[in-house]
Formats: structure tokens, sequence, C-alpha cells
């Protein structure tokens, strides 16, 4: 994607107009939401999108991002790279009316004298894509993996029957 930096806001209606695509880099160094979350190194986001109008005439924003963050391995507490990508749809809305009407079509996201705050939305998505818990994935090098329950165990509690047979009841009816 382009390294030139995205604007913090959009005006959709232009972008339609144009029919243009929008792409750039969102730095992410002093975005106070992800302190705690995401180490300070390699904090940005790659991120394209495009306004298109739905089946019913409302404005959407459409797109995709891409980042690679370094997280805490919730393991080892070493860093971890993660590399998050998705897309989004945000359905533009005018106030709370309309995004309560319309929040199951889409993501609402709030359109103000014509603009989006883009990059907050996108740190949003980010924030969204983001695991619960960070970890090393099974080919990196993780010191404290050994001590976490392998697939097998925890396949193998599942299967013994942690849980009751349902029909453990109707049995003991049967046999009195």
């Amino acid at each position: 994607m382009n390294e030139r930096p995205l604007p913090s806001t959009v005006k959709p209606e232009k972008l339609l107009r144009e029919q243009s695509v929008l792409q750039g880099v969102v730095p992410l160094e002093n975005e106070p939401r992800l302190d705690g979350v995401v180490l300070a190194s390699g904090r940005r986001m790659s991120a394209s999108m495009w306004a298109a109008r739905d089946d019913e005439g409302r404005l959407r924003l459409r797109g995709r991002f891409e980042a690679s963050v370094e997280a805490s391995c919730q393991v080892c507490l070493q860093p971890v790279r993660l590399t998050l990508k998705g897309e989004f749809d945000w359905l533009l809305v005018h106030g709370d009316t309309q995004a309560k009407a319309w929040w199951k079509d889409a993501e609402p996201v709030w359109i103000e004298d014509g603009e989006v705050a883009v990059t907050e939305a996108l740190v949003d998505e980010l924030l969204l894509s983001l695991p619960i818990a960070p970890c090393h994935d099974a080919t990196e090098a993780c010191d404290q993996r050994d001590l976490l329950p392998q697939d097998e165990s925890v396949t193998q509690i599942s299967d013994e029957g942690m849980r009751e047979n349902p029909f453990a009841g109707l049995k003991k009816l049967l046999d009195d």
C-alpha cells in the first residue's frame, strides 16, 4: 500500500463523487488507546478505503487495513510480532437514531459536517482485531510453552466425559 499518511478525516461524498480509492499509512506512535496493549516499536497501519452507496442509497465507507505490531506474549512475556489484517464496512450515520435503526446492517460510524474521523475508526478496527491473549505461535520460540497444556491433553479431558450424560437420569429411573 501507499506510504503517504492518511488524513485524520475524510469526506466520503467527495470519494464517492470522484470514485477514488484512498490509500495510506496511519502512524500509531501517539495513539493513547494503544498504550499498554501494543509495544512502542513498529506501530503503524496501512489502509485503503472507498465510498459506495448500498442498495438503499445509504453512504458507506469500505476498505481494508493491515498492521504489523508487537505485543507482549501472554505466556513468556517477551515481544511477539502480530500481523493484523481486516476488512471494514462502515455505514455512515448522522446521529443516534440512525445508528440504532441501522446497526444490524453494518457498523455505524458517525459523519459530522460531511467528514468521518477515519483515524479513530481505523484504530477501533485495529483494537478489535487484536487477539485477547497474544502469544507466539507453535513455530516460534517461547520459553514457557512447555508449561501450557498440550492440545492432546485438552482434547483428552473433554473426551473423558467431564459432562454427565443427559440421559443418565432416565437410566436411574428405569433401573428403579
